[in-house]
């Protein structure tokens, strides 16, 4: 084997380490940056949401319309210091499938009223995005 052989074979080694640690360096990081700007559109929907209560109540009938992004039930007891981010799955009888969410569990009150709201997005978009940033990466490669 010659030397140029060898040195071909060695810098293909390399830039294959680099790219599979550099790839999942940018997995992490991709992921990390959409779930952020998730949290950020779900505090910005909280928002909306609190202020429309305290306008009216109409939003507890909209909620059967909003294809499982806004649930909102009433309760006695409320806890406003409290918000929990999970990640959820929830079946949709129109697709016939299961579709992944960010939610987003607060309670708050408006007109003397407490109330429990969970508010999700979707996530299937993030997942098709990084997919394919991924199948990018290895083509690129």
């Amino acid at each position: 084997m010659n030397l140029l052989n060898k040195t071909n074979l060695y810098f293909v080694g390399v830039s294959l380490l680099v790219f599979c640690v550099g790839g999942v360096f940018f997995y992490f990081l991709f992921h990390g940056i959409i779930g952020r700007d998730l949290n950020n559109k779900l505090h910005i929907r909280k928002n909306y949401i609190s202020k429309q209560l305290s306008k009216s109540d109409s939003l507890l009938f909209f909620q059967q319309y909003s294809g499982n992004t806004v649930n909102i039930r009433r309760q006695t007891v409320v806890d406003t210091t409290q918000e929990i981010f999970s990640d959820t799955t929830l079946y949709d009888a129109i697709d016939q499938s299961t579709i992944h969410y960010r939610q987003l569990t607060f309670m708050t009150t408006a007109n003397g009223q407490g109330y429990k709201i969970q508010l999700r997005r979707a996530l299937v978009e993030t997942n098709d995005l990084i997919k394919g940033v991924i199948a990018l990466e290895a083509l690129l490669f």
